[in-house]
C-alpha cells in the first residue's frame, strides 16, 4: 500500500509540474502581454471605490505637496513660507510695544556703562586706535565702544561679512543687562526643530533665552551686507525661529507660547512680540495652519534703532530692560 500511495503522489506531483510548465506562454511577446494585462488590472483595482475617497486622496496629496514645498531650514525662509504658515507682521509704536510687555520696571542698577556717556555716532568711528587716550570713559565703556567701532568698520568691507562681531557685541550687551542671570539661561547657537505634518524644519538661533525649559526669547544677528529688502531684512527667518521656539515649548508644556524676538543688523535693533496659540500649534500636525499668527514689530522702519545714536541707544536699553522683566514674569 505504501508503495502504491507514493506512486500516486508522484503522479499527481508530475501532473502538477506539467500543468505549470504548459501554462507558460509560447513566446516572450505573449508573456509581455500577460504582464501588461496584469499591471493594468492592478492599476484599475487600485482606483478608489467612490469619488469621495478619490477626492480625499487628491486633497491629501495636495497638502503633502504644499508642506514639502516649505524650506528645510528657517535660515532659507522666504515670503512663500510665511504665507503658507499664515504669519503676519504688525507695526507698533514705542508706547504700544511696551504696553504689551505689561511692565512697570524700575531701572536696573549698574548698567550706566551701556550708555557710554551718550557718546555720539561720529565719536565711535576709529575710536579703537586711540581708546587709551579717552580718559573720561571707564574700562567697561571703552570695551563697549571698541565693540561698536569694530562693527562699524566691518560694515565697510565687501568680503568676510560674517556676523561674529555683532554676535560679540550682542552677547556682551545681553549679559550686562542680566539675560544670563538665574533663572534665565542664555544659550549660544542652539538648534531647535518644528514639524509640519510629515516635514521637519530646523532652526539655529544666534542666541536664545530660556527659563524652566521654556524658550522665551529669540535673537538673530545680521551683517548689513548679508541681508536684503527681498529677505525682509531677515524677518522671514525670525518668523520661522518664532515658530520653532513655540513648537518646542508646545512639546514640553502643551500651551500657548509668548515669544519675544530681537533682530540686530550691525548695531541696529528691531523688537518683536508674539503669542503663538495652542490651536495653531495643534494644527501643524495636519498640515499648513488655518489659524493665524501676528508678530508685533517695533520700530516700523526696515533696519531698526541704531545703538550708535545716543537717543536711540536709550530706547534700546529701556526696551531690553522691559523685556527682561517680562521674561522673569512668564
Amino acid at each position: 500500500m505504501a508503495t502504491g500511495t507514493r506512486s500516486n503522489e508522484e503522479a499527481v506531483s508530475d501532473a502538477f509540474i506539467v500543468a505549470q510548465v504548459n501554462s507558460l506562454h509560447n513566446s516572450t511577446s505573449e508573456f509581455e502581454e500577460a504582464v501588461s494585462d496584469a499591471f493594468i488590472v492592478a492599476q484599475v483595482n487600485s482606483l478608489h471605490n467612490s469619488t469621495s475617497e478619490f477626492e480625499e486622496a487628491v486633497s491629501d496629496a495636495f497638502i503633502v505637496a504644499q508642506v514639502n514645498s516649505l524650506h528645510n531650514s528657517t535660515s532659507e525662509f522666504d515670503e512663500t513660507d510665511i504665507i503658507k504658515l499664515n504669519i503676519k507682521f504688525k507695526n507698533l509704536d514705542n508706547f504700544k510695544f511696551k504696553e504689551i510687555l505689561n511692565n512697570n520696571h524700575s531701572s536696573i542698577e549698574n548698567i550706566s556703562p551701556l550708555y557710554i556717556r551718550n557718546m555720539k555716532y561720529e565719536n565711535f568711528i576709529g575710536c579703537s586706535r586711540n581708546i587709551t587716550n579717552i580718559s573720561h570713559l571707564s574700562n567697561k565703556e571703552k570695551q563697549f565702544a571698541i565693540l561698536i567701532d569694530q562693527i562699524a568698520l566691518n560694515e565697510e568691507v565687501i568680503r568676510g561679512t560674517n556676523e561674529s562681531k555683532t554676535d560679540t557685541f550682542v552677547d556682551y550687551l545681553l549679559r550686562e543687562i542680566g539675560f544670563s542671570d538665574y533663572p534665565l539661561i542664555l544659550k549660544l547657537k542652539p538648534l531647535y526643530e518644528f514639524r509640519v505634518k510629515n516635514k521637519n524644519i530646523s532652526s539655529i538661533y544666534d542666541f536664545s533665552v530660556e527659563k524652566d525649559n521654556r524658550i522665551l526669547l529669540v535673537e538673530e544677528d545680521k551683517h548689513i551686507k548679508n541681508t536684503t529688502l527681498g529677505a525682509a531684512w531677515g524677518e522671514y527667518q525670525i518668523a520661522g525661529e518664532i515658530i520653532a521656539g513655540a513648537y518646542n515649548n508646545y512639546v514640553l508644556h502643551f500651551n500657548n507660547s509668548i515669544i519675544i524676538s530681537i533682530r540686530v543688523i550691525g548695531t541696529r535693533f528691531t523688537f518683536y512680540y508674539t503669542i503663538v496659540s495652542l490651536e495653531y500649534l495643534n494644527s501643524l500636525a495636519k498640515g499648513l495652519p488655518i489659524e493665524k499668527i501676528t508678530i508685533f514689530r517695533y520700530p516700523d522702519n526696515n533696519i531698526g534703532l541704531d545703538y550708535k545714536d545716543p537717543n536711540e541707544r536709550n530706547i534700546i536699553i529701556d526696551i531690553l530692560q522691559q523685556i527682561k522683566c517680562c521674561l522673569l514674569k512668564i
